[in-house]
């Protein structure tokens, strides 16, 4: 992102948000770490602290496996950001 892409607004002078909405699925729990995939593109998988991700779709760690959830990832110059998680 340029200087010029973090600067861009909408015309009511809000930030304009690069991302979007991806779709997920809980495919394991090992340990503390969680690994889902994105369910349009299973090839894409991730991981992240089990307890980070329950607790932002607010449930027990015991209710993830085979959960489907969404959030917003949003790109920024060292990674993303996944935001506003949602069971699905």
């Amino acid at each position: 992102m340029d200087a010029h892409e973090a600067h861009q607004q909408h015309e009511d002078g809000k930030p304009a948000r690069k991302g979007g909405r991806i779709s997920y699925v809980v495919v394991e729990v090992r340990g503390a770490t969680v690994h889902y995939q994105e369910t349009e593109n299973p090839g894409r998988r991730f991981q992240s602290g089990a307890s980070d991700v329950a607790g932002n779709l607010r449930i027990d760690i015991s209710e993830l496996p085979g959960c489907h959830f969404t959030c917003w990832v949003e790109p920024t110059q060292y990674g993303v950001i996944r935001s506003d998680f949602q069971l699905a």
